[in-house]
C-alpha cells in the first residue's frame, strides 16, 4: 500500500485470499489464513480492530511478556508464508504456521537463556515516561539492495500505548552514524506536525548522542545532519536520550525491525 501511494504499479489484492486489498492489518491479522492461525493460539488479541496499531495496542495491554514474544513469532511465521506464496507459489496450512512460530520462539528463548548465563549484564529495558509525557523512539537500518536507509519512529504515552508512528527511506548508502542522525532528523521534523510539548526522544546510538554534545569541525553529511538535529531540538524544546539495548532482547528486536521494514518498504 505504501508503494502504491508512491505510484508504483503493484497488485494490491491479497495473494492468499484474492478477495481483499492487502495492507499490514489484513496480511497479519484479518486474512482468513491469518485468522485461522490466531484461532489456534490461546492469545487474547482483538481481530475486531481496524488497524495494526489498534490491534497491537490491545495486545500490549492484555498480554503477558511471554505471550507478546509468541505473538511476534506468529506474525513472523504468517509474513514468511505470505512471501513464500508470492515467491514460490507454496502455502502452508495454519497449524504448520502455528507450530513453526512456536519453534521459532523456542529457539529464541533458548538463546536468551544461554546468553543470560554466559554474559551477565545489567538489565536495560524501555521505560515508560512519567504521566503527561510522551516518548518517541527512533531507529534506522541500512539496506544494500537498492542502497538506502530505512528509518522509523514510534510515539508512545505513559501507559506505553502507541500514539502515532512514522517511517520512510532515504536513497543512497550511508554509514551507521549518519544513518542514525538522518533518522533522528526525520523524526524531529515529523514531531513538528503535532501540538505536543512534552516529548522525550530516545535513540540507541551513543555515537550520535556524544556527537551532539561536542562540536566537530568538518563538512561531512553527518555533521550537517547533526546541525539540523540540534536546531530542531532547540526549536521544539525536546530532550534526546540514549537508550541502551539489552543484548538478551536483541534477537527479538531484530525480528521486529525486519518485519516492520518488510511492511514499510
Amino acid at each position: 500500500m505504501v508503494l502504491q501511494s508512491k505510484r508504483v504499479d503493484l497488485q494490491v489484492t491479497c495473494p492468499l485470499c484474492h478477495n481483499m486489498p492487502e495492507d499490514d492489518f489484513h496480511a497479519l491479522v484479518s486474512c482468513p489464513l491469518a485468522r485461522a492461525v490466531w484461532s489456534i493460539t490461546s492469545l487474547r488479541s482483538s481481530i475486531a480492530a481496524v488497524s495494526i496499531i489498534d490491534w497491537w495496542n490491545s495486545i500490549a495491554i492484555n498480554q503477558e511478556p511471554k505471550d507478546i514474544e509468541i505473538t511476534v513469532s506468529v506474525m513472523w511465521s504468517i509474513w514468511q508464508n505470505r512471501n513464500n506464496v508470492i515467491l514460490n507459489g507454496q502455502c502452508s496450512p495454519a497449524i504448520r504456521l502455528y507450530f513453526s512460530a512456536l519453534d521459532l520462539h523456542s529457539l529464541w528463548h533458548t538463546a536468551h537463556l544461554l546468553q543470560s548465563v554466559h554474559t551477565p549484564i545489567t538489565e536495560r529495558f524501555w521505560h515508560k515516561p512519567t504521566r503527561n509525557i510522551l516518548k518517541c523512539n527512533v531507529d534506522a537500518a541500512i539496506l544494500p539492495n537498492p542502497p538506502h536507509v530505512g528509518f522509523g519512529s514510534i510515539l508512545r504515552d505513559h501507559h506505553g500505548i502507541v500514539i502515532a508512528s512514522s517511517q520512510g527511506r532515504i536513497h543512497g548508502l550511508q554509514n551507521p552514524a549518519t544513518s542514525e542522525a538522518l533518522a533522528i532528523r526525520e523524526a524531529l521534523s515529523w514531531l513538528k506536525n503535532f501540538n505536543f510539548f512534552s516529548i522525550i526522544v530516545e535513540s540507541d546510538s551513543l555515537v550520535i548522542i556524544d556527537a551532539l554534545n561536542h562540536s566537530v569541525a568538518d563538512r561531512s553529511p553527518l555533521v550537517f545532519s547533526l546541525k539540523i538535529v540540534n536546531s530542531l531540538l532547540k526549536e521544539l524544546h525536546l530532550v534526546l536520550l540514549f537508550l541502551p539495548v539489552d543484548q538478551r532482547i536483541k534477537p527479538l528486536t531484530l525480528w521486529l525491525e525486519r518485519l516492520l521494514l518488510c511492511l514499510i518498504l
